[in-house]
Protein backbone atom coordinates (compact mmCIF):
# COMPACT_ATOMS: atom_id res chain seq x y z
CA UNK A 1 0.00 0.00 0.00
CA UNK A 2 2.78 2.27 0.77
CA UNK A 3 4.48 1.96 -2.78
CA UNK A 4 0.97 2.48 -3.82
CA UNK A 5 1.46 5.70 -2.03
CA UNK A 6 4.73 6.47 -3.05
CA UNK A 7 3.95 5.87 -6.78
CA UNK A 8 0.85 7.98 -6.66
CA UNK A 9 2.08 11.09 -4.90
CA UNK A 10 4.26 12.64 -7.32
CA UNK A 11 0.63 12.60 -10.00
CA UNK A 12 -1.56 13.82 -6.61
CA UNK A 13 1.34 16.67 -6.04
CA UNK A 14 1.11 17.34 -9.74
CA UNK A 15 -2.61 17.37 -9.31
CA UNK A 16 -2.77 19.81 -6.43
CA UNK A 17 -0.82 22.32 -7.75
CA UNK A 18 -2.81 22.40 -11.34
CA UNK A 19 -5.86 22.41 -8.95
CA UNK A 20 -4.29 25.61 -7.22
CA UNK A 21 -3.62 27.69 -10.34
CA UNK A 22 -6.90 27.21 -11.82
CA UNK A 23 -8.24 28.40 -8.29
CA UNK A 24 -5.98 31.80 -8.26
CA UNK A 25 -6.54 32.25 -11.97
CA UNK A 26 -10.15 32.10 -11.50
CA UNK A 27 -9.97 34.17 -8.12
CA UNK A 28 -7.72 36.52 -10.43
CA UNK A 29 -10.28 36.28 -12.42
CA UNK A 30 -13.37 37.40 -9.97
CA UNK A 31 -11.18 40.07 -8.48
CA UNK A 32 -10.39 42.09 -11.52
CA UNK A 33 -13.76 42.13 -12.34
CA UNK A 34 -14.71 43.39 -9.41
CA UNK A 35 -12.35 46.27 -9.53
CA UNK A 36 -14.15 47.36 -12.76
CA UNK A 37 -17.48 47.66 -11.48
CA UNK A 38 -15.49 49.33 -8.34
CA UNK A 39 -14.47 51.87 -10.53
CA UNK A 40 -17.05 51.81 -12.87
CA UNK A 41 -19.77 52.76 -9.50
CA UNK A 42 -17.05 55.27 -8.59
CA UNK A 43 -17.00 57.32 -12.00
CA UNK A 44 -21.15 56.84 -12.15
CA UNK A 45 -20.97 58.49 -8.87
CA UNK A 46 -18.38 61.28 -10.04
CA UNK A 47 -20.80 62.10 -13.09
CA UNK A 48 -23.81 62.12 -10.77
CA UNK A 49 -22.24 64.42 -8.23
CA UNK A 50 -21.22 67.04 -11.55
CA UNK A 51 -24.82 66.74 -12.85
CA UNK A 52 -26.24 67.27 -9.03
CA UNK A 53 -24.24 70.48 -8.98
CA UNK A 54 -24.64 72.64 -11.95
CA UNK A 55 -27.32 75.20 -12.94
CA UNK A 56 -30.10 73.47 -14.44
CA UNK A 57 -31.92 76.76 -16.78
CA UNK A 58 -35.73 76.47 -17.99
CA UNK A 59 -37.63 78.50 -20.46
CA UNK A 60 -41.18 79.00 -20.12
CA UNK A 61 -44.62 81.29 -20.49
CA UNK A 62 -46.53 81.99 -17.59
CA UNK A 63 -50.09 82.98 -17.52
CA UNK A 64 -51.45 85.08 -14.74
CA UNK A 65 -55.03 85.86 -15.57
CA UNK A 66 -54.54 86.96 -18.96
CA UNK A 67 -51.47 88.69 -18.92
CA UNK A 68 -48.35 86.43 -20.48
CA UNK A 69 -44.79 86.24 -19.05
CA UNK A 70 -41.56 85.41 -20.61
CA UNK A 71 -39.59 83.37 -17.77
CA UNK A 72 -36.06 81.85 -17.69
CA UNK A 73 -35.90 79.59 -14.02
CA UNK A 74 -32.18 78.32 -12.75
CA UNK A 75 -33.45 75.35 -10.69
CA UNK A 76 -29.82 73.62 -10.42
CA UNK A 77 -27.65 74.01 -7.26
CA UNK A 78 -25.65 76.54 -8.95
CA UNK A 79 -25.57 79.41 -10.49
CA UNK A 80 -26.00 79.82 -14.32
CA UNK A 81 -23.82 82.44 -16.52
CA UNK A 82 -24.01 83.91 -19.75
CA UNK A 83 -28.02 82.80 -20.34
CA UNK A 84 -28.98 83.25 -23.53
CA UNK A 85 -32.25 83.32 -25.42
CA UNK A 86 -33.23 83.14 -29.32
CA UNK A 87 -36.27 82.25 -31.42
CA UNK A 88 -36.43 81.44 -35.31
CA UNK A 89 -39.12 83.65 -37.09
CA UNK A 90 -40.24 87.08 -35.60
CA UNK A 91 -43.71 87.58 -33.22
CA UNK A 92 -44.33 90.94 -31.40
CA UNK A 93 -45.05 91.89 -27.90
CA UNK A 94 -46.40 94.44 -25.88
CA UNK A 95 -49.13 95.57 -28.20
CA UNK A 96 -51.46 95.74 -25.87
CA UNK A 97 -49.97 98.71 -24.36
CA UNK A 98 -48.00 100.67 -27.01
CA UNK A 99 -50.56 101.83 -29.29
CA UNK A 100 -49.26 102.18 -33.16
CA UNK A 101 -45.94 100.80 -32.12
CA UNK A 102 -44.60 97.70 -33.34
CA UNK A 103 -41.97 95.79 -30.60
CA UNK A 104 -40.35 92.58 -31.35
CA UNK A 105 -38.74 90.04 -29.19
CA UNK A 106 -35.70 91.83 -29.52
CA UNK A 107 -37.31 94.30 -27.99
CA UNK A 108 -37.26 93.07 -24.52
CA UNK A 109 -34.46 92.55 -22.24
CA UNK A 110 -34.90 88.35 -21.96
CA UNK A 111 -33.47 88.61 -25.40
CA UNK A 112 -30.19 89.98 -24.14
CA UNK A 113 -27.97 87.60 -22.86
CA UNK A 114 -28.00 87.58 -19.08
CA UNK A 115 -24.58 87.18 -17.26
CA UNK A 116 -25.89 85.74 -13.96
CA UNK A 117 -28.96 83.74 -12.94
CA UNK A 118 -28.72 82.24 -9.20
CA UNK A 119 -29.44 79.11 -8.02
CA UNK A 120 -33.74 78.96 -7.76
CA UNK A 121 -34.10 82.20 -9.24
CA UNK A 122 -35.89 83.47 -11.73
CA UNK A 123 -36.13 86.16 -14.76
CA UNK A 124 -39.71 86.85 -15.60
CA UNK A 125 -40.61 89.74 -18.51
CA UNK A 126 -44.61 90.95 -19.08
CA UNK A 127 -45.04 90.27 -22.84
CA UNK A 128 -48.87 91.03 -23.89
CA UNK A 129 -51.54 90.50 -22.69
CA UNK A 130 -52.78 86.84 -23.80
CA UNK A 131 -56.02 87.60 -26.53
CA UNK A 132 -53.91 90.75 -27.71
CA UNK A 133 -50.58 88.52 -28.20
CA UNK A 134 -52.57 85.86 -30.34
CA UNK A 135 -54.38 88.24 -32.18
CA UNK A 136 -51.22 89.99 -33.44
CA UNK A 137 -49.25 86.83 -33.91
CA UNK A 138 -50.25 83.95 -36.15
CA UNK A 139 -47.57 81.18 -34.66
CA UNK A 140 -48.52 78.53 -32.39
CA UNK A 141 -45.70 77.25 -31.82
CA UNK A 142 -41.91 78.90 -31.39
CA UNK A 143 -38.77 76.86 -31.67
CA UNK A 144 -35.23 78.87 -30.79
CA UNK A 145 -32.20 78.11 -28.24
CA UNK A 146 -31.27 77.87 -24.57
CA UNK A 147 -27.39 78.39 -23.89
CA UNK A 148 -25.63 78.88 -20.56
CA UNK A 149 -22.63 78.02 -19.08
CA UNK A 150 -21.89 76.89 -15.69
CA UNK A 151 -19.51 77.81 -13.05
CA UNK A 152 -17.02 74.91 -14.55
CA UNK A 153 -17.00 76.79 -17.77
CA UNK A 154 -19.47 73.47 -19.90
CA UNK A 155 -21.41 75.38 -22.06
CA UNK A 156 -25.53 73.60 -21.91
CA UNK A 157 -27.68 74.05 -25.08
CA UNK A 158 -31.34 73.65 -25.08
CA UNK A 159 -33.31 73.28 -28.32
CA UNK A 160 -37.18 74.67 -27.53
CA UNK A 161 -40.10 73.64 -29.46
CA UNK A 162 -43.04 75.42 -27.71
CA UNK A 163 -46.63 74.38 -28.33
CA UNK A 164 -48.40 78.06 -27.82
CA UNK A 165 -52.18 75.73 -28.32
CA UNK A 166 -52.77 74.97 -24.96
CA UNK A 167 -51.74 78.96 -23.97
CA UNK A 168 -53.61 79.93 -26.86
CA UNK A 169 -57.33 78.04 -25.96
CA UNK A 170 -56.85 78.63 -22.23
CA UNK A 171 -59.44 81.15 -21.06
CA UNK A 172 -60.79 83.18 -18.14
CA UNK A 173 -64.05 82.77 -16.82
CA UNK A 174 -66.04 85.44 -15.76
CA UNK A 175 -68.42 85.14 -13.82
CA UNK A 176 -72.02 86.37 -14.40
CA UNK A 177 -72.53 87.97 -11.28
CA UNK A 178 -69.59 89.61 -10.94
CA UNK A 179 -71.08 93.34 -10.89
CA UNK A 180 -72.52 91.90 -7.66
CA UNK A 181 -69.71 90.46 -6.23
CA UNK A 182 -67.51 94.00 -7.16
CA UNK A 183 -70.53 95.83 -4.93
CA UNK A 184 -70.39 93.58 -2.00
CA UNK A 185 -66.22 93.45 -1.44
CA UNK A 186 -66.67 97.23 -1.69
CA UNK A 187 -69.53 97.14 1.23
CA UNK A 188 -67.47 95.00 3.27
CA UNK A 189 -64.02 97.82 2.79
CA UNK A 190 -66.51 100.20 3.65
CA UNK A 191 -67.38 98.34 6.50
CA UNK A 192 -63.55 97.42 7.81
CA UNK A 193 -62.71 101.21 7.66
CA UNK A 194 -65.98 102.65 9.75
CA UNK A 195 -65.14 99.77 12.25
CA UNK A 196 -63.31 100.91 15.62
Amino acid sequence: MMSFLNDVAPLLQLMLAIFSVVVTFVLLFFNVRAMRNAQRSVNELRLSREQENRPYVFFDFELEGNEMYMVLRNDGRTEALDISLSFEGDFKVWNALVGSNVYHFDDMAISTPLEFLAPGDAFREWMDFRPMFFRNNETRRMKGKLSYRDVQGDTHTIDLDINLEPYYRQSQLVRKDIGELIKVVKQIQRHIERAP
